[in-house]
């Protein structure tokens, strides 16, 4: 039961930090390229659920979600 109810918090936290960082785009402030981190927490989240349930296609997609945010923080930031 403890594990379900982590993993559930996991995927509400993924939800709730994926969709602050597309208010973040979508508001288009200077501080907008700061929406590659917090996109980057939501697909580590996500990652943390779909491994604990063994959904390898949320994995898989989150984890590709994590490259591009990462090229997206190397490019906007070095």
């Amino acid at each position: 039961m403890q594990r379900l109810v982590t993993v559930n918090a996991y995927k509400w936290w993924g939800t709730a930090i994926g969709l602050l960082g597309a208010f973040t785009i979508a508001m288009n402030l200077d501080i907008s390229r700061y929406a590659f981190f917090i996109f980057s927490a939501s697909a580590l989240c996500w990652i943390y659920a779909g491994y604990k349930t063994k959904d390898q296609s949320l994995v898989v997609m989150n984890l590709g979600y994590l490259c591009i945010n990462v090229i997206g923080i190397y490019r906007w930031f070095f």
